[in-house]
């Protein structure tokens, strides 16, 4: 009995650790994944003439390949919530998209699965990886202020040289109800739009990655409803 009862303490003990472990674990998978996902766009862009991703001036329907319809994409809605993913077919392998470029807790496509805008949310009924590309790739850069409203930013492809602070200049963060500490506290705080200490992971222009909060200075000054994709003066600017 005792030597069971000194088992029992010791794991006890470890267990604390262990699974901060496997919570570091994924944190760093995740990381990875969003440099990927960055270089992937990189490399769009040195094929198309110093053009980052642009899906057009004007809406348009977008599809996933072996899922169907996706949503509208183009004019100020752009490549948003995952969207720019569509331009990726390659890493599509019929159902799912690449696991090499989606958080490690994104669970895989379940067509059978119900999209929500409200909670609960069901992360399966999504096929696009959620790392959202932000906004003012593009949206032309002088519209991105606080005197110009939402109705009237002019989508506008944008240049990898357009981007005046590259290691400053955030491109993709991961939605945050996926690698989030507490997942079912903190998906309800996104829903309700209470995301200022959350963290996630932020990739920035020059392949390097953050965990990082809106107060830890990944921040949104401009208050379009679009709590972290969104900072003044386009790629002009910075986000830390």
């Amino acid at each position: 009995m005792v030597v069971f009862g000194v088992v029992g303490i010791v794991v006890a003990l470890a267990l604390p650790t262990l699974v901060g472990t496997r919570a570091q674990a994924v944190v760093l998978n995740c990381q990875a994944n969003t440099r990927t996902s960055v270089r992937a766009i990189d490399a769009y862009a040195d094929r198309s003439h110093d053009m980052y991703p642009f899906a057009g001036v004007e809406p348009r329907e977008a599809w996933v390949p072996g899922v169907g319809y996706f949503g509208v994409v183009g004019g100020r809605s752009g490549l948003m919530a995952g969207a720019w993913a569509t331009l990726f077919p390659e890493e599509w392998d019929g159902l799912q998209w690449s696991r090499a470029m989606r958080c490690p807790k994104q669970p895989d496509f379940d067509p059978s699965a119900e999209s929500a805008h409200e909670p609960p949310f069901e992360p399966a009924a999504y096929a696009v990886p959620f790392y959202y590309m932000w906004h003012p790739f593009w949206i032309d850069p002088s519209d991105m202020t606080e005197v110009v409203p939402y109705e009237r930013w002019r989508p506008r492809a944008v240049r990898v040289s357009d981007v005046t602070f590259p290691s400053a200049k955030a491109i993709l963060n991961e939605h945050l109800a996926f690698c989030a500490t507490e997942p079912s506290r903190d998906a309800q705080l996104y829903w309700f739009l209470d995301t200022s200490r959350l963290k996630s992971s932020v990739a920035f222009c020059d392949g390097s990655v953050a965990r990082a909060s809106r107060v830890e200075g990944v921040t949104s000054p401009l208050s379009h409803g679009f709590s972290q994709t969104v900072t003044h003066h386009g790629v002009r600017g910075r986000d830390r």
